[in-house]
């Protein structure tokens, strides 16, 4: 149960942050409270007089902290009323929309606490309120109950109460007071009492009904379920669900309160999983899937700034660490398999100190001249500038199509498939290992295919693939690739790939000084052909070549036949079966470097014009 003694641990060391909004308006909850949107809020005095309501229409507003139970938070529209001790739908508040017993139960449950010695001014006046049954009433005067509120049917909509007259603040979702009371509350209730797995505390409440509501995308799932009697979940191990898992009420939901905090306040979506990096003294760290911040403003920049950013947001991190209760960081991903179940798909606790050594491996290597997106996933804008890919952009261009302009998961199986790519990677990053070679092969696959990608697209996916090559070659045999293009490497994928690079430059720069529209060069169109049969394929090029040199200026054609003389001169085998084998991921490389520094002599020649 090392998930759940972490998140456990955590709480008890955030015990300063429950109930108070952060910086973004997540709370982290109280024991024995949940959270629900809202769509009304009734005001009332002291005495439970009614005084006006109102509709929740601000959706970051929506999200209210309210009191649950054990069945409330994991009741289903097909079970029987269980009733929120306080806030509620209005077919349990008002008699006129109940239908089955809803109404009274919630009255039953309300009374309890107002009742006990444990009960509170605001729950008192809201039990007075809803004795008085004027609500329909004093609704009906002010808002239209035959249509929808807050796009919720009337009976469903949920209320919050606020109630003026009394100590503290009047928002029962803010009211200090109100939330040690019903803890209290809690804890004064008769229930079944053992030994507790996680604390080693015996003769302590239990529970069999764990929390739901963990992730958005899993509504219903749960972490801990034993519910499934007729299917022998469990039996034939066990007689009973106890003694598969004995739980604390306490632990139970302060453990599940504090991931769900957790997850709404820096956890990562990627296709059916979701992943969350968390620091148990509840320091607030970058995610592991992006050392600067899944929305950070990425500026652009060159590799000295890059490093220097990259050194200070981990120093800033360390410093964090050492200030915080506890150093330790935890990794952990999640799945919902099924629609009522929850799975721990990974987990690993980490010290600060290795977290960042781990961090600092892979950002400092996983590196390359790239674009980011700054624009909306449908509609991309993409920025160029050094830096390590983005994780989520490496399994979008390894395992998804290009629909229109955007490379994004849009269909059930390529949101099936993302996820776990992605979880290797993270834990990759994690376990300070090499970064996965199926990844790196569907990449390099991917690029070889590049009609099937815009041009701008096909950028993209070729720095992504360089980076990676350049992890994968530094982790797995100690070499480090630079970003300079190596005029006497002999490796014979390089080469080709170079030659690449300058017979689609002949042509396209051909192209330009005739000002003929912009099209796709033969070198593109027969990229995937090249890739197969390099050596075959060249010969075809050079032919279709001959009278696109002739429109270039003589000291242009003589630079780019120098250039093609200069790398033939490096292959060290006449053998044309040889040659003719397919190429390695390295002609990548190769092909974007000679690009590269065929771009910058083309930059340089038009500024010594202009000059």
């Amino acid at each position: 149960m090392g998930w759940i003694t972490k998140c456990y641990e955590t709480y008890l060391n955030c015990k300063d942050m429950v109930g108070v909004p952060d910086d973004d308006g997540q709370v982290l909850c109280p024991f024995g409270f949940t959270t629900a949107n809202v769509q009304l809020e009734i005001t009332l005095d002291k005495d439970g007089n009614f005084e006006c309501a109102t509709k929740v229409v601000d959706k970051d507003k929506m999200s209210t902290i309210i009191p649950a139970t054990e069945t409330s938070s994991n009741r289903t529209s097909g079970n029987k009323p269980s009733p929120y001790p306080l806030c509620d739908q209005l077919e349990y508040l008002m008699q006129e929309f109940d239908e089955n017993g809803s109404h009274e139960a919630y009255l039953n449950e309300l009374g309890k606490w107002s009742q006990s010695e444990h009960s509170h001014y605001i729950v008192d006046a809201v039990y007075a309120y809803i004795k008085g049954g004027t609500m329909y009433f004093d609704l009906s005067a002010k808002i239209d109950l035959t249509k929808k509120i807050g796009g919720k049917e009337p009976k469903k909509a949920m209320v919050r109460w606020r109630v003026h007259g009394g100590d503290g603040a009047a928002e029962c979702w803010r009211n200090v007071e109100l939330m040690r009371s019903y803890a209290d509350y809690l804890v004064a209730q008769d229930a079944t009492r053992g030994f507790c797995h996680v604390t080693g505390n015996q003769n302590v409440p239990i529970t069999v009904m764990h929390p739901r509501n963990i992730v958005k995308t899993a509504f219903t799932a749960k972490l801990i379920s034993a519910n499934d009697k007729d299917n022998f979940t469990y039996r034939g191990r066990f007689v009973t669900a106890n003694e598969a898992s004995e739980v604390s009420t306490e632990v139970s939901l302060k453990a599940h309160a504090a991931l769900k905090w957790l997850i709404d306040r820096q956890g990562v979506t990627i296709g059916n999983r979701t992943f969350v990096c968390w620091n148990t003294g509840g320091k607030k760290l970058p995610p592991i899937t992006n050392v600067f911040g899944e929305n950070c403003e990425i500026p652009v920049g060159t590799e000295p700034q890059y490093r220097k950013r990259l050194y200070d947001t981990l120093n800033g991190c360390g410093n964090q660490l050492k200030e915080s209760k506890s150093a330790d960081v935890i990794v952990m991903s999640m799945e919902a398999a099924t629609p009522g179940r929850l799975s721990v798909t990974y987990f690993n606790e980490l010290t600060g100190s290795d977290f960042i050594d781990r961090l600092d491996k892979w950002y400092a290597n996983f590196v390359w001249d790239t674009y980011v997106n700054i624009g909306k996933d449908e509609s991309p804008d993409l920025k160029a500038t050094f830096g390590s890919p983005m994780l989520k952009d490496v399994v979008n261009f390894a395992f998804c199509t290009q629909k229109g302009c955007a490379v994004w998961a849009d269909s059930n199986d390529e949101v099936k498939i993302i996820g776990r790519p992605y979880q290797d990677l993270v834990s990759a990053i994690a376990e300070g290992g090499h970064f996965p070679e199926y990844i790196l092969r569907a990449l390099v696959s991917k690029c070889s295919a590049r009609m099937a990608y815009t041009p701008e697209n096909y950028n993209w996916l070729l720095t992504i693939t360089c980076a990676a090559l350049k992890k994968f070659y530094y982790d797995k045999y100690e070499e480090d690739i630079t970003m300079e293009l190596d005029e006497t490497k002999r490796d014979r994928s390089y080469l080709f790939g170079r030659l690449l690079a300058v017979l689609e430059k002949v042509e396209s720069r051909a192209l330009f000084e005739a000002s003929e529209t912009s099209r796709e060069t033969n070198a593109e169109r027969l990229q995937t052909a090249f890739v197969q049969h390099p050596l075959t394929t060249w010969r075809t090029l050079e032919q279709q070549l001959r009278p696109y040199f002739k429109r270039l200026r003589d000291v242009t054609e003589r630079f780019y036949k120098d250039e093609i003389t200069s790398i033939v001169s490096l292959l060290e085998s006449d053998d044309e079966q040889e040659l003719n084998k397919p190429l390695g991921a390295t002609y990548l490389l190769g092909y974007y470097l000679e690009r590269k520094k065929l771009n910058q002599k083309k930059e340089n020649q038009n500024n010594e014009t202009t000059e």
